[in-house]
């Protein structure tokens, strides 16, 4: 029994921690562009297209270094991938790296499911889960609001609409986001 007690204090502490440490839960929306690379038969890579966007985020950041962030974004690319409409669902956890006031940077790392149709198209299938990674940042404009900034890249097998393979995405976001109970 003192064992069992034992345990369930530390499993306690371990959690209740972060929750007191934390910042606050925020949420927020972006303007997104995003780049493919697509492989060619000798193995080379080249951009393909860079398309235009928008997203929305949320997440909670635990104490000033580690946070979770949870973000959905979608762009259009034109006529040489097929008027492809791209999305992508990610769910990245982020430590801080970089402080310059109260501005901070963020080395940016987690997993994304891409999903992409044509254009027109009703029908959004998401593939399978790829590895994500960039930098991110933002800049507190008072209690609650903050403007958001990242670069990430996303390594994986993605097909746009005309069935070619993209071994990469590249992806740019600018936005704000708003924290519930403001910043401590």
């Amino acid at each position: 029994m003192t064992k069992t007690a034992a345990a369930v204090a530390v499993l306690t502490l371990l959690f209740a921690a972060p929750i007191l440490a934390q910042s606050s839960p925020f949420i927020g929306a972006h303007v997104a562009g995003a780049s493919l690379t697509h492989a060619t038969e000798q193995g080379a890579t080249h951009p393909v297209e860079f398309g235009s966007g928008f997203g929305m985020h949320a997440g909670v950041s635990f104490g000033d270094r580690f946070g979770m962030l949870v973000s959905f974004d979608r762009s259009i690319h034109g006529v040489k991938t097929g008027d492809t409409d791209l999305g992508q669902l990610d769910i990245l956890g982020r430590m801080s790296c970089i402080d310059v006031g109260s501005a901070k940077a963020y080395l940016t790392a987690g997993l994304s499911r891409e999903g992409a149709s044509k254009a027109s198209s009703s029908d959004f299938p998401f593939g399978r889960l790829s590895p994500t990674a960039g930098v991110t940042g933002q800049l507190p404009l008072s209690s609650r609001l903050a403007v958001d900034a990242g670069v990430l890249w996303t390594f994986g097998t993605f097909k746009d609409s005309q069935g070619n393979g993209a071994p990469l995405v590249q992806r740019a976001f600018l936005g704000a986001s708003y924290y519930l109970f403001g910043r401590k």
